[in-house]
């Protein structure tokens, strides 16, 4: 088995991409969405990316796409901003049948990293119920006392 990779999305990858938004939305959310609208996701997930600075990432092995995650970097309105230096992690998806095989951690710890090196201070993100045990093992925590689903983890 190849070791995976960290990549940013490439368009070549995008039938994949929405693949995945449908195992996403379909099976772990159980909406019910059409192949149409998955499509629509899709596509307005790459035009965020070019309006709101929406960064994309694709795990990959053996050049097969796993998993992805989209990370938004907090534009602060003034340099006292509480959340200047910040990254909100919008999306995290592994496919269901590579999950228990560390490819989240391997995937959150990779773009960490490279937000750390660029002076990110933490990330922070809404996790559902379920993937709580996940993220608290990564070392988030509540980010506000109001809300045990609202998580965060400095970087520096």
């Amino acid at each position: 088995m190849s070791e995976p990779e960290v990549i940013p999305f490439e368009p070549a990858y995008t039938d994949s991409l929405c693949s995945m938004l449908s195992s996403y939305y379909n099976d772990d959310c159980r909406f019910r969405l059409t192949e149409e609208r998955i499509a629509g996701i899709c596509q307005d997930l790459l035009d965020d990316g070019k309006r709101s600075g929406l960064c994309l990432y694709l795990l990959t092995q053996a050049g097969i796409p796993d998993g992805f995650c989209t990370l938004i970097p907090y534009a602060a309105s003034s340099p006292d901003d509480a959340l200047s230096g910040w990254i909100l992690l919008r999306d995290f998806f592994i496919q269901p049948e590579k999950r228990r095989k560390s490819l989240g951690t391997f995937l959150f710890h990779a773009v960490a990293g490279r937000y750390q090196k660029s002076g990110a201070r933490g990330i922070y993100l809404t996790a559902s119920p379920p993937a709580l045990p996940f993220w608290q093992s990564l070392g988030f925590l509540p980010y506000r006392t109001d809300s045990e689903y609202v998580l965060s983890r400095r970087l520096s």
